[in-house]
């Protein structure tokens, strides 16, 4: 989950959630979640149900006070599901965001 964050900001989405660990049974699933604009953000859950093409992840993208995610999507990468920067990169293709956003300071 920190390799996929250390992508996002390299992209230039900054990570403002990271649980890499569960403190409690059932709690969250294992995801990172970045900016992708004032108001909206990208979230990166790995879906760890059994699946034949497992590891598998959700990827959404909304604003966060939202019920619903305006966008989402699976992605089954097979081997590629271990590598962090595949990960990312079919994830914001998916949701149609750029691989590389500017960054203005």
């Amino acid at each position: 989950m920190h390799a996929i964050a250390a992508d996002l900001n390299g992209r230039g989405y900054p990570v403002t959630w990271v649980v890499d660990r569960r403190t409690l049974a059932g709690d969250f699933p294992l995801q990172v979640v970045a900016k992708v604009s004032v108001v909206r953000v990208l979230n990166i859950a790995l879906d760890d149900r059994p699946s034949p093409c497992a590891p598998s992840w959700q990827v959404s993208m909304g604003r966060p006070s939202s019920v619903r995610w305006e966008q989402s999507a699976v992605l089954a990468l097979g081997p590629g599901g271990l590598d962090a920067e595949c990960v990312v990169r079919e994830a914001l293709r998916a949701l149609g965001l750029p691989l590389q956003r500017a960054v203005y300071h």
